[in-house]
C-alpha cells in the first residue's frame, strides 16, 4: 500500500476509497497494482497505435502480390495459356463474362470453360488503373484491361477479380469481366 495525492477531479479514482482531506486534494491510500494499471493502459494504447500505422504498409502488400499475380496470369493469357488464371483460383470460384448465359461455378466448369478458347492466340492486353481494397482475409482488385487481337481491333474491359486469403495463399472466388462498350457485330 502507498499513499498518492489525487486531485478531486481525476475520474481514475473511487470516491468511496478512504481519503484523508486537505483542502481540494485528497490522498488515498491505495494498493500499488492501481499505478501498474495506469501502465497497462498506456502499452495498451501504444501498442494500438502501432498496429493501426502497420496496416496500411500491409494493405499496400497485398495489393502488390495480387496485381502481380494477376499481371502473371493475364500474360501467360495473352500467349494462349489461361492455366496461369486456373493456378490462382479457389476450388469454389464463380467466373462471369459476356458470352456467358450464366455464371460457371467451380474450377471444373472454368477449366472447361478454357478449353474451347485456342491455345494459339495472338494477342496483347494491357492493364491500366489497377486497384486493390482489402478487407482482411478478402481483396478486391478492380482494373481495365485493354486487349488487341492479332484482328487489331481493341476491346476494353472492366474487370472485377475477388481474391479470398487462405493461408498465406491468395485464391481468386470471383471473377467478373464486362465489356465498356458494347460488342461489334462483327470482329474482322
Amino acid at each position: 500500500m502507498r499513499l498518492i495525492r489525487v486531485d478531486d477531479t481525476d475520474p481514475d479514482f473511487a470516491r468511496d476509497k478512504p481519503a484523508r482531506a486537505y483542502s481540494s486534494i485528497s490522498y488515498y491510500m491505495v494498493p500499488n497494482f492501481v499505478e501498474g494499471t495506469k501502465m497497462l493502459k498506456l502499452a495498451i494504447a501504444s501498442a494500438i497505435l502501432i498496429a493501426a500505422a502497420t496496416v496500411p504498409a500491409l494493405a499496400e502488400d497485398v495489393a502488390s502480390k495480387i496485381i502481380a499475380m494477376e499481371r502473371a496470369a493475364l500474360d501467360r493469357s495473352d500467349k494462349g495459356d489461361a492455366k496461369g488464371f486456373l493456378e490462382i483460383s479457389a476450388p469454389d470460384v464463380v467466373y462471369q463474362d459476356p458470352w456467358l448465359d450464366k455464371p460457371l461455378d467451380g474450377i471444373e466448369a472454368l477449366t472447361a470453360y478454357y478449353a474451347k478458347f485456342p491455345a494459339d492466340g495472338a494477342y496483347h492486353g494491357v492493364m491500366q488503373n489497377p486497384k486493390v481494397q482489402v478487407y482482411g482475409d478478402i481483396a478486391v482488385l478492380s482494373f481495365h484491361y485493354i486487349s488487341r487481337a492479332s484482328t487489331k481491333k481493341e476491346l476494353i474491359w472492366n474487370t472485377t477479380e475477388v481474391y479470398r486469403r487462405t493461408g498465406s495463399d491468395w485464391r481468386i472466388v470471383n471473377t467478373h469481366w464486362s465489356l465498356t462498350k458494347p460488342l461489334p457485330q462483327a470482329l474482322d
